[in-house]
């Protein structure tokens, strides 16, 4: 993979970033495992937390990566259940956001040479998506997220599989980074996050 060297803010789930908290809990420990799978179906991102990293200053910062509401088709995930999502365009207020927006997982896992990441993607309009590009990012720490295990823009409905091969043998925290190029887009809706170990 490679690496890139971004400033964190760190936030409790849903907050925005605006509490520091930058010990991931918990701790790597003797009792770690090498699969995990979140639909978000519950209404919850417990497994998960978020924070912001330094993008163009605190002017028009989204808010950060939240799960979809009861009822709301724009943000929701996969055949229209819960998800989680990041937006650059604010709906509400009618402008355009910034996202520099993390959603990592808080349990940091074994990952071998069968590991593989598969999750949903939905971007949520039909323009602007050259603007909104994310990441899948991992660390071995828990703080700084400067692997970057894959790339790509924000585009259409699709399902992805990564191999973690790479990394096999590493204990490693996971998650996406959401943000943009020049001019925001719109939004990018997750759901169904996997990882397996087929061996």
């Amino acid at each position: 993979g490679v690496r890139n060297n971004i400033q964190l803010t760190f936030g409790a789930a849903g907050e925005g970033g605006e509490t520091p908290d930058p010990t991931p809990d918990p701790e790597p420990g003797d009792d770690l495992v090498s699969t995990f799978e979140f639909n978000f179906n519950d209404g919850s991102m417990e497994g998960w937390r978020v924070f912001q990293g330094e993008g163009n200053g605190e002017e028009n910062k989204s808010a950060n990566w939240q799960v979809t509401a009861d009822g709301d088709i724009y943000y929701a995930g996969y055949e229209n259940t819960k998800g989680i999502y990041s937006y650059s365009w604010n709906i509400d207020e009618n402008l355009y956001n910034y996202p520099y927006n993390y959603v990592v997982t808080t349990q940091a896992y074994s990952i071998t040479a069968a590991s593989e990441l598969s999750w949903y993607m939905r971007y949520t309009y039909t323009g602007g998506a050259e603007n909104d590009k994310y990441q899948v990012v991992a660390s071995t720490d828990g703080v700084d997220f400067n692997i970057v295990v894959w790339e790509g823009t924000a585009a259409g409905e699709n399902e992805n599989v990564v191999s973690l091969a790479e990394y096999a043998g590493q204990t490693l925290y996971l998650g996406f980074y959401h943000y943009t190029i020049d001019q925001p887009g719109d939004a990018i809706v997750l759901d169904n996050i996997v990882i397996k170990a087929n061996e």
